[in-house]
C-alpha cells in the first residue's frame, strides 16, 4: 500500500492514517502547511521513554505530539521562536524540554499545553540536551558552555568547566548509570562521575590515523561500547570497560563524513546492541553490524533527501526529517528481511524492486545447494503458505525476539507452533473431547461467570479435556485462570490451545505438583534465593511484613501474569518465555518484583500486598523482559539452581505424556482422598436436599394451618358465649322457679303478679343485650362509611374546582356560622322594631278585637302615607331602623350567600 502524504494544516488535533509497512518500512509521512500555502519545515524530533509517541517541532515554533498507538496528533505548544533541541524529561511522562533559538530553555506539559518552568543561563543557542536515566538532572550544551540542571526544582546546579581556547563538541549522559561523557573540539574525550563531577578517565585517541574531527557519538544500551564519527569515512569503536580503542570501521568509499550515529536498541539481548545506524553526508542511513563489520542496509529517501534520523528507545520505529520539511516514520521490524543480507553499495529502497522468490523456487535452490534451507523472517508468509513449520530455525527466531522484543501478531501462532514442536495429534484430542463434560467443570459458569458464551464453552471444553487427560487437573483451583489467556488467543483452534497448555504444564511447570494441594515449595524457594541475591532489602521488607513467597510469587505463577499485564504485554512476555529455557518464567517473577521495588517498599498491609499482586499495574513490559534477561545471564547457577529443571521436551507424537510424572503412590492416595471427599460431598448434598424439602413442606403446612386456627378460634369464642348465655339462662330459670314458689307464700299479700312483672322486666334487657350491641356496631360502621363517602366526594369536588381540600366538617361549620349570623340579624331587627310597636299602641289605643289581625311583615318597610301621620320621633326611629337594616344586610347577607 502506498503512503499518502498527510497535511497537519491549521488543525490542533486530528487522526493519522498509518498504512501497512512495505519493504522499505515506511508507514507514515506528515508535512505542515500554514494557511494552505506556506510550508513549515519540521526540524527536530524526540521520542518518549516508551517509544509510543514523539514530538516534532517546525521552524515556526509549532510543537506537535504524534501518538503511534492511537494514530493521532495534537498541537501542544506554539512557541514564538524556533526550537533548537527537544527531549522528554523522563521524570514526568507528560513533560518535555525545548531549547529556543534565543538560548532560553523551557519545560512544557503535553496535557495542559502550559509552561512548567524556565531554565535560563545560556548566552548562545543550545545545541543539545541530555537527560540522565533517572530523569532528575539534565545537561544542556551550547557552543561554549555546558550547564547541569535539576529537573525537580528547575534550579541551575553547576556550569561544567571548559577551557577558554577549546570549544565544547557535545556532553551527554550514559544510557545507564550516572556517567557523563564530554568531547571537545580538540577530539579529547573525558568521562566524569555524575554525582561528584570528578574525572573518571580519558579515552585514548589514535594519533597515527588521519584527522577524524569527531562530530557525533553513540553509546550502546548497556553502556559498554562507544562509537565516534566525524568528517571521515572511519568509525572508532571503544570499549568503555577496558577504556581502550577496540576497532576502526571503514565505511564504503562513497561516504566522506558521518553526521549522526545511533544504536538500534535490542532491549531483550541484555541491551547488547550490535547494529549501528549511521547517517552520512550523502543523506542515506546505513545499518552496520559491528561484529561482522558489514553494511547490511542503506536507506535513502529517494527524490526527497533525508536530513535527520531519530530511533525510538524500543527500536521499533525510526523517524526521519526530509529536505522538504516533512517527517517520515519507518518500522524497523519490516526492515529485518533486508538486514539479513549484506549490501555492497547504497540501495534506495523506495526506487529499487527487490527480488521475491516463491517457496518452491527457494526449495529447489536449497536442494541443488545440498543443504537445509534457512528462511529469513521476512519470508514467513511463504512458509505459512507451504505449511512447513519445521523450516523455521529456532536459533534465528530467538535472535529475532531478542532484537525486536516480540513476534509479529500475524505469524505468532505459526512461530509458537514451531518453537514448542507441537505434535498436532488430532486423534487423541478428539477422543478426549468425545467424552462427556468432566463433572469438575459442569458448574463452571457459577464459579467463573463469563459474558461471552462462546468463550465459556471453549474454556469448559479445554478444561474437561485436560481433566480427562490428567486426573490431577480436575482439582487444580487455579486451572481456569491458568488456561484462560490461551483460550482467548486460540478460540477457533482448540487442538492448538490444548497442546500449548499441555506443553507449558510439562516443561515450565516442573515440580509444581509435588506438594499438592499446597504451593510448590521447591519453586518458591528458588524464587526466594534469586530475590535474596539481587535485592535483599526487598526480601527483608517482605519478612518484616510477614509476607511469604506464597503471597508475592505464587499469584504471579498460577495466573501466568495475566492479572498484572494486559494482552499485548502478556503476549510480548510469552514470546520470550517460549523462546527460552524453563527457568525464564521464574526469573520473570523476580524481575517483576525488582521493577516494582519502590512501590512494594511503600506497602505494609497484607491486604494491600494481595491487591497489588492481583491487579493491573503500570509497567513497561520491555523493561520487565530486559530485566529478566539480565537476571538469567547474571545470576550464578548455584543461586537460581537451573540444573534442577529439565531441558525442554516436546509432547509425544503417539500419545500426550508428561515428562515429569508424579509418583504413582501419591497419585493413588490423592485419587482415594478425592473419591472420599466426593462421597462426603454427595452425602452432604442429599442431607441438604432433604432439609430443604422439610422446610418447604413446613411452609406449606403453616399456610394451610393459619386459616384453620382462625376458624377454631372463632368457634371457641362462640362456644364460650353460648356457654355464658346458657349459664345466664339457667340462672334466670332458677330465679323464675324461685318466684313461682314464692307466689303461694305471698298470695295473702296480693303481690305475686307484681313480682313476676318485675322479674320479667329485669330479664328482658339481659336477653336483648347481645343483639342490641350488634345493631349498634352495625349502625356505627354504616355511619362511618357514609361519612367517609361524603369526605371522598367533597375531596373530589375540591380537586375539580382547583381549590384546597375541603371536608364535610368544614362545610358544616360554615353552614352553622351562617345560620347563627342570620339568627343574630333577626334578633337585632326584632329589638329595633319592638319600641316601634310599643309607640304605635300608645298612639292608637284600639282593642285588639276591633283591629284586623295582621301578621307583621319584617321584610317590608313602612309606607310614606303612614310616615306622614307620625310625629318626628317616630320618623327618626324609622330612619334609624332602615339604616340599621341596610348595614346588617350588607354585613351578613354576602357571607351567608358564600356559605
Amino acid at each position: 500500500m502506498s503512503v499518502i502524504r498527510q497535511d497537519v494544516g491549521d488543525r490542533k488535533t486530528g487522526e493519522l492514517r498509518v498504512v501497512v509497512p512495505g519493504t522499505d518500512g515506511l508507514v507514515l509521512t506528515v508535512h505542515h502547511t500554514v494557511n494552505g500555502v506556506r510550508i513549515a519545515h519540521f526540524q527536530h524530533v524526540a521520542f518518549n521513554r516508551e517509544g509510543s509517541s514523539f514530538l516534532a517541532a517546525d521552524h515556526l515554533g509549532h510543537v506537535y505530539l504524534f501518538d503511534l498507538i492511537k494514530n493521532s496528533f495534537k498541537l501542544v505548544q506554539q512557541c514564538k521562536k524556533a526550537c533548537t533541541s527537544l527531549v522528554f524529561t523522563l521524570h514526568e511522562p507528560t513533560e518535555y524540554i525545548a531549547a529556543l533559538s534565543d538560548g532560553c530553555i523551557a519545560c512544557f506539559n503535553t496535557e495542559t499545553c502550559r509552561t512548567v518552568n524556565w531554565l535560563r543561563g545560556h548566552e548562545s543557542p543550545v545545541m543539545g540536551i541530555s537527560v540522565d536515566p533517572s530523569g532528575r538532572r539534565a545537561i544542556s550544551t551550547s557552543e561554549k558552555t555546558a550547564d547541569l540542571w535539576d529537573l525537580e526544582s528547575y534550579q541551575h546546579l553547576q556550569r561544567l568547566g571548559v577551557m577558554r581556547d577549546v570549544g565544547v563538541q557535545t556532553v551527554f549522559f550514559f544510557p545507564v548509570g550516572h556517567t557523563i561523557l564530554s568531547c571537545f573540539k580538540d577530539n579529547s574525550i573525558f568521562a566524569w562521575d555524575g554525582d561528584s563531577l570528578s574525572c573518571k578517565y580519558q579515552l585514548p585517541v589514535p594519533t597515527n590515523s588521519p584527522e577524524v574531527n569527531y562530530k557525533c557519538f553513540a553509546v550502546s544500551g548497556n553502556g559498554q561500547v562507544l562509537v565516534a564519527g566525524g568528517k571521515s569515512a572511519r568509525l572508532h569503536v571503544w570499549s568503555l570497560e577496558r577504556q581502550s580503542l577496540v576497532t576502526r570501521l571503514q565505511l564504503p568509499s562513497d561516504v566522506r563524513a558521518v553526521r549522526h550515529l545511533d544504536f538500534l536498541p535490542q532491549l531483550f539481548n541484555n541491551r547488547n546492541d550490535e547494529i549501528l545506524i549511521a547517517f552520512c553526508q550523502d543523506k542515506a542511513v546505513r545499518f552496520v553490524h559491528l561484529k561482522s563489520r558489514h553494511v547490511f542496509l542503506a536507506l535513502a529517501g529517494g527524490a526527497d533527501l533525508l536530513e535527520k534520523t531519530v530511533v525510538s528507545p524500543t527500536g521499533r520505529h525510526m523517524v526521519a526529517v526530509v529536505a522538504s520539511g516533512a517527517i517520515c516514520v519507518y518500522e524497523t521490524v519490516a526492515l529485518n528481511e533486508n538486514l539479513q543480507k549484506p549490501l555492497a553499495k547504497v540501495v534506495q529502497l523506495t526506487e529499487v524492486n527487490l527480488v521475491k522468490r516463491t517457496c518452491s523456487e527457494k526449495t529447489q535452490r536449497g536442494k541443488r545447494a545440498g543443504h537445509r534451507l534457512a528462511y529469513a523472517f521476512g519470508s514467513l508468509r511463504n512458509v505459512e503458505q507451504c505449511m512447513i513449520p519445521e523450516m523455521l530455525d529456532r536459533k534465528r527466531l530467538v535472535n529475532f525476539v531478542k532484537c525486536f522484543g516480540e513476534y509479529p501478531a500475524k505469524y505468532r501462532q505459526l512461530i509458537w507452533q514451531s518453537l514448542l514442536k507441537l505434535p498436532q495429534n488430532n486423534d487423541i484430542f478428539r477422543s478426549l473431547q468425545s467424552m462427556e463434560t468432566h463433572q469438575a467443570f459442569v458448574e463452571l459458569q457459577k464459579v467463573y461467570p463469563r459474558s461471552s458464551h462462546k468463550l465459556h464453552r471453549v474454556l469448559k471444553r479445554i478444561l474437561s479435556a485436560l481433566a480427562h487427560w490428567m486426573p490431577l487437573f480436575e482439582v487444580l483451583g487455579y486451572l481456569p485462570q491458568f488456561v484462560l489467556p490461551f483460550v482467548k488467543l486460540f478460540q477457533n483452534n482448540h487442538l492448538l490451545c490444548f497442546e500449548i497448555v499441555a506443553t507449558l504444564m510439562a516443561n515450565w511447570c516442573q515440580h509444581w505438583f509435588e506438594c499438592f494441594p499446597n504451593p510448590p515449595e521447591v519453586i518458591l524457594g528458588m524464587v526466594e534465593k534469586v530475590l535474596r541475591h539481587h535485592d535483599e532489602v526487598l526480601l527483608q521488607h517482605f519478612v518484616s511484613c510477614q509476607v511469604t513467597a506464597q503471597e508475592y510469587a505464587w499469584p504471579l505463577l498460577e495466573t501466568l501474569f495475566s492479572e498484572v499485564l494486559n494482552q499485548e504485554e502478556w503476549l510480548c512476555l510469552f514470546d520470550n518465555v517460549f523462546s527460552n529455557e524453563p527457568a525464564f518464567l521464574l526469573m520473570a517473577v523476580v524481575a517483576y518484583l525488582l521493577c516494582s521495588h519502590q512501590r512494594l517498599m511503600s506497602i505494609v498491609d497484607q491486604k494491600d500486598f494481595e491487591y497489588f499482586f492481583h491487579s493491573r499495574s503500570i509497567m513497561n513490559v520491555c523493561v520487565l523482559v530486559g530485566k529478566t534477561y539480565e537476571l538469567l545471564d547474571g545470576t550464578p547457577i548455584e543461586v537460581h539452581q537451573g540444573h534442577m529443571l529439565q531441558a525442554f521436551q516436546p509432547l509425544g507424537h503417539q500419545q500426550h505424556t508428561l515428562p515429569n510424572k508424579l509418583p504413582n503412590l501419591w497419585v493413588n492416595e490423592a485419587n482415594l482422598k478425592l473419591e472420599r471427599i466426593r462421597q462426603e460431598e454427595l452425602k452432604y448434598l442429599r442431607h441438604r436436599e432433604s432439609d430443604q424439602n422439610l422446610v418447604v413442606e413446613g411452609a406449606k403446612r403453616s399456610k394451610t394451618a393459619k386459616p384453620f386456627q382462625e376458624e377454631q378460634q372463632v368457634l371457641r369464642t362462640g362456644d364460650q358465649r353460648c356457654l355464658g348465655l346458657g349459664v345466664e339462662a339457667q340462672g334466670h330459670a332458677n330465679q323464675r322457679t324461685h318466684v313461682s314458689d314464692a307466689d303461694g307464700m305471698d298470695a295473702t299479700n296480693g303481690s305475686p303478679c307484681m313480682k313476676r312483672v318485675v322479674c320479667t322486666a329485669s330479664l328482658l334487657p339481659m336477653k336483648h343485650d347481645s343483639p342490641i350491641e350488634d345493631l349498634r356496631m352495625l349502625d356505627a360502621s354504616s355511619r362511618q362509611k357514609l361519612q367517609d363517602q361524603d369526605d371522598l366526594r367533597d375531596c373530589e369536588m375540591a380537586e375539580k374546582l382547583g381549590r384546597s381540600k375541603v371536608t364535610s366538617k368544614e362545610l358544616e361549620a360554615q353552614r352553622t356560622d351562617a345560620e347563627q349570623k342570620v339568627e343574630a340579624l333577626a334578633l337585632a331587627r326584632n329589638q329595633l322594631l319592638d319600641p316601634l310597636h310599643e309607640h304605635r299602641r300608645e298612639v292608637s289605643p284600639e282593642s285588639e278585637n276591633d283591629r284586623p289581625s295582621q301578621k307583621p311583615n319584617l321584610s317590608r318597610s313602612v309606607s310614606l302615607d303612614r310616615c306622614r301621620n307620625m310625629d318626628g320621633r317616630e320618623q327618626d326611629l324609622m330612619q334609624n331602623v332602615r339604616s340599621l337594616r341596610r348595614r346588617l344586610v350588607s354585613q351578613y347577607l354576602p357571607s351567608s350567600s358564600e356559605a
